[in-house]
């Protein structure tokens, strides 16, 4: 199991605009961003608690007073960096094709123009190097990242179309906007210039998506229930196979 992160201080029952409580979450967002650089910098081995709480210019006990170790800070880095990408109050379900397509566009936009940073893609080698090592940092990654994508998708979706197909279609959005385009950063054979590197495989998915969607069945509301992903992923394939596809 990944060691879950120290309760910090304003825990203790401080009121969040005490001053304590904003001096602790300052330190732990300098923290955080002395190790962000330091492992891309350094990579996971390269980098020591020590060089850490240098870089952050605070005492190593401060570090160790809220991340329990090296994992435990990596944790927290990947936790705060996947919050950042998806936002419930600006993903709600659309109510038209129209609104649907400004969404899924806006939605995939900010997620290709964030992974695809150079000091994204760098993090990304760092994360896939470190899971074989500790699996439950992948686990992870993929709960806050990954399958709150999914559900972003899920949740602007959710009106405009069966429950029975929300989940496949999401998955087939979600990666399709990645693409080829991302394998080459990843590799290195191409570098993040622009966000015209991802529109074409963005606004094909989007097609993709709302494919057989037509202004009736976009009028309709279809009850909106979102299930952990592996349960709706089985059984939406299970019903795949058995019926002619809807899609």
């Amino acid at each position: 199991m990944v060691a879950q992160a120290k309760k910090s201080r304003p825990n203790r029952g401080w009121h969040p605009n005490d001053p304590r409580s904003i001096r602790v979450a300052e330190n732990i967002e300098i923290v955080l961003n002395a190790a962000h650089d330091m492992f891309l910098a350094q990579g996971y081995d390269g980098t020591s608690m020590d060089s850490i709480a240098a870089k952050a210019g605070v005492s190593k006990m401060t570090v160790y007073r809220h991340f329990k170790d090296k994992e435990t800070l990596f944790l927290a880095i990947i936790q705060r960096e996947c919050g950042r990408l998806t936002d419930e109050s600006v993903y709600h379900p659309a109510e038209t094709l129209d609104e649907a397509r400004d969404l899924l566009r806006h939605f995939a936009h900010s997620l290709m123009e964030y992974v695809g940073r150079p000091d994204m893609v760098s993090f990304a080698h760092i994360l896939y190097g470190v899971v074989p090592r500790f699996p439950e940092l992948g686990k992870l990654f993929y709960r806050c990242g990954p399958a709150r994508g999914l559900q972003a998708v899920e949740r602007i979706l959710s009106k405009l179309v069966p429950h029975d197909q929300l989940s496949l279609r999401a998955q087939a959005f979600f990666y399709s906007v990645w693409g080829d385009a991302y394998q080459q950063l990843l590799c290195g054979t191409i570098t993040f210039n622009s966000r015209a590197l991802f529109s074409p495989q963005i606004e094909y998915a989007i097609v993709t998506v709302l494919h057989g969607i037509d202004a009736t069945s976009a009028a309709r509301t279809f009850p909106t229930r979102l299930v952990p992903r592996a349960k709706t992923a089985k059984k939406t394939v299970e019903r795949t196979r058995q019926e002619p596809s809807k899609i």
